[in-house]
């Protein structure tokens, strides 16, 4: 539990409640209190970024009319995970969107890459997505659970992501290409051989 722990705080940049440190939470997700949504944006941003963090900020340079730089801030760059890492959790996440919980997001030119939630009572859902220009999230419910305040089950957050922030994404940056840069020391393609037993695999066809 203590090395999860640091790795959501010291890389994720994630603000857990100290009760958070223990096996039940961190195992299951389930938090003592939570964590905000700007807080929850922030550590995806590894995950798009071949693994390096940076804090949230709306503002990162002002000049004046010479343009001089009066203010910058590059949010505060460092390693949370390596390259490797975060492509491989981005193509998960990607396929979240593509075959799993996030379909109701999926763009029509941009690569989506994102990831629901729902809290065990209904009472909160939410929505993260990222393409290769921003991330961005949404959430749904109440402060308090409350059996009266319980959302349909037929809301879908993707679909509220996608209302809001759907078309934005997918028309906004149309300089940029579509999707991420894959990470080359990552193989790809289906696997040949076992990494165990190193006993050559056989895959059959769908019928």
């Amino acid at each position: 539990a203590k090395a999860v722990w640091d790795f959501c705080v010291e890389k994720m940049n994630m603000n857990l409640d100290p009760e958070d440190e223990d096996y039940s939470p961190l195992s299951v997700g389930s938090l003592t209190y939570g964590i905000t949504l700007e807080n929850l944006v922030n550590a995806y941003i590894p995950y798009g970024n071949y693994g390096t963090q940076c804090d949230a900020h709306i503002v990162s340079k002002i000049e004046d009319s010479n343009r001089n730089v009066i203010y910058s801030n590059d949010g505060n760059p460092r390693d949370a995970v390596s390259e490797e890492t975060a492509w491989v959790m981005n193509r998960l996440l990607k396929n979240v969107v593509d075959n799993g919980t996030g379909t109701f997001a999926k763009l029509s030119y941009k690569t989506l890459c994102g990831k629901t939630g729902t809290t065990d009572n209904w009472y909160d859902l939410t929505f993260v997505g990222l393409t290769r220009d921003f991330v961005s999230g949404i959430t749904i419910g109440y402060k308090q659970y409350n059996t009266a305040l319980e959302l349909p089950t037929s809301l879908h957050s993707a679909s509220v992501w996608k209302n809001i922030i759907g078309d934005y994404a997918d028309t906004m940056f149309t300089d940029t290409p579509v999707d991420f840069d894959p990470v080359e020391s990552v193989v790809h393609g289906r696997p040949r051989r076992c990494a165990l037993s190193h006993k050559r695999l056989l895959y059959r066809r769908k019928q």
